[in-house]
């Protein structure tokens, strides 16, 4: 920190030590300033996660729930429920008769592409030079 100062105050010699008793005050004030302010921001810091702690300790924790939710399309096909809905949907639709001859997963289709991105991919794709 003073090693700056001394370099640029070396050809005069005869002030240089009542310009170093002048600044170097100044750096160590600044430098207890700044070793001040960040022992306030972990101050800070540390007081907030203890309160998150504190408030996470508190919440109730969710039931879990009496039925697991089913994890396979052949599971979920076989649940009454959700037939019944499927038929109420259908009966609302077609309002006629109707008979479900079987309940499927539908294939997932791809994400959506932005005609953006596909025109990102035009220009790039066709900057490049074929040989």
């Amino acid at each position: 920190m003073i090693v700056p100062i001394v370099a640029t105050l070396a050809p005069a010699s005869n002030g240089t030590m009542e310009l170093l008793r002048f600044y170097v005050p100044y750096q160590i004030g600044g430098f207890l300033v700044v070793i001040f302010t960040l022992a306030v921001l972990y101050g800070m810091c540390a007081f907030t996660g203890s309160l998150f702690i504190r408030l996470a300790t508190r919440v109730p924790q969710a039931e879990p729930l009496s039925k697991p939710a089913p994890t396979t399309a052949k599971e979920e096909a076989n649940d009454p429920l959700l037939i019944a809905v499927i038929s109420a949907a259908v009966a609302v639709t077609l309002e006629q008769s109707h008979r479900i001859v079987a309940i499927s997963a539908a294939a997932q289709p791809p994400p959506p592409t932005s005609a953006w991105a596909i025109e990102g991919r035009f220009q790039h794709f066709s900057s490049h030079k074929f040989r």
